[in-house]
């Protein structure tokens, strides 16, 4: 008891560690020691109050407890503490300027449609510097959720955290979308949408797709932000989407409900956390990061995962203001006892399903002239 104790210490408190393979190491080994034990032991010699047999179950269970509460309590507490730690954004953070990127998901060999780029950000509150028809368009995203529907009340410092912890994950997006350098691999190709994982120590698999979409980038942003409460009728790998409570006309905190995925095996999620958005130049940013929110507790229909900061990167095409270059990074942590192949075959296919069902419904509100910019 005494090594597992200062062997968790050693991997989770001090080192950090974020998955939950060390707890469960540790679990599984006294368990097996326990059962092995008991094949040794003479039962015959037991004394009538049984105490023997109480200690062994009673081991068990502390063992088993133990793992639950870090699955439950310190893994994701780790988490979220550890996003302000993360070493591949603190060159961009520590810039005096947002540089201009230009990048590709793909080789310079695949076609245009995979090229996109993040202009330099606009002041944070943007809303008064534009157009009439802009404004309009801001003032839906402001008022879209003006009553909280969480029971939780925030204090104006865990707000002020949150935002902070909003844009932080928007950076990290930014950075994570236009990243060339590190081991990128291609987990599924298909109609010019590409899906690419990238394998982390001690964390979870990152997840980058991108595609074209054919619609303008503001009509993009309404329709997966403005307008995502709409996200089940036409994508159907979620099951609910909506904003519990708004923070400002930036930040809110939302939950989603993902569909089961691989053909059950991967049973229903539900997620909250933490958006933040901003408008770059003729582009938007949508990120986030889960959070441990008390105002929407968990329910046994679905399995509480956690997200890592991640979201969407709208990006305008040059030369046609009628489409879009669309890149979601996603780094999720879906908990549950679930081979990891079986995450990847399921986060690569919700990916590449998400961008089918967008495509075709984009097509069907572009037919029903409900697109800003005409193809």
């Amino acid at each position: 008891a005494f090594g597992r104790s200062l062997l968790l210490i050693v991997s989770y408190w001090i080192l950090k560690f974020q998955n939950r393979w060390i707890v469960l190491f540790t679990a599984a080994t006294s368990t097996v020691y326990l059962v092995v034990k008991c094949f040794y032991y003479d039962f015959n010699a037991l004394t009538e109050d049984y105490l023997e047999v109480f200690f062994i179950v009673a081991c068990l269970v502390v063992v088993w407890t133990e793992y639950g509460y870090y699955e439950i309590k310190v893994l994701p507490a780790i988490r979220i503490a550890g996003l302000n730690e993360y070493e591949e954004r603190r060159p961009l953070l520590n810039s005096g300027n947002r540089q201009e990127a230009k990048f590709s998901t793909a080789s310079s060999q695949d076609p245009p449609e995979s090229n996109f780029h993040t202009p330099r950000a606009s002041p944070t509150d943007f809303l008064g510097e534009q157009s009439d028809s802009d404004e309009e368009f801001g003032n839906r995203v402001e008022f879209r959720s003006p009553v909280p529907m969480a029971s939780e009340v925030l204090t104006i410092e865990k707000m002020e955290k949150y935002i902070e912890l909003g844009k932080d994950a928007l950076e990290y997006t930014v950075l994570m979308a236009a990243d060339k350098d590190k081991p990128w691999k291609e987990e599924k190709r298909q109609n010019g949408i590409v899906c690419e994982c990238l394998q982390r120590p001690k964390q979870t698999k990152l997840f980058r797709c991108s595609g074209l979409i054919d619609c303008c980038p503001k009509d993009a942003f309404r329709i997966l932000y403005v307008d995502g409460e709409k996200q089940p009728q036409w994508n159907p790998t979620v099951l609910e989407n909506k904003s519990l409570y708004k923070l400002d006309s930036h930040t809110d905190i939302a939950y989603n409900v993902a569909a089961e995925a691989a053909g059950g095996m991967v049973s229903s999620r539900d997620f909250v956390g933490i958006r933040y958005w901003e408008k770059r130049g003729p582009d938007y940013v949508s990120s986030g990061a889960g959070i441990d929110f008390d105002g929407k507790p968990e329910v046994k229909e679905h399995t509480r995962g956690l997200n890592g900061p991640g979201g969407y990167v709208i990006n305008a095409v040059p030369d046609d203001p009628a489409k879009t270059q669309l890149i979601w990074v996603l780094d999720t942590d879906l908990k549950g006892w679930i081979p990891q192949y079986v995450i990847d075959k399921a986060l690569s296919g919700v990916l590449v399903t998400f961008f089918q069902k967008l495509r075709a419904y984009v097509k069907q509100l572009r037919e029903s002239g409900q697109l800003l910019v005409k193809a």
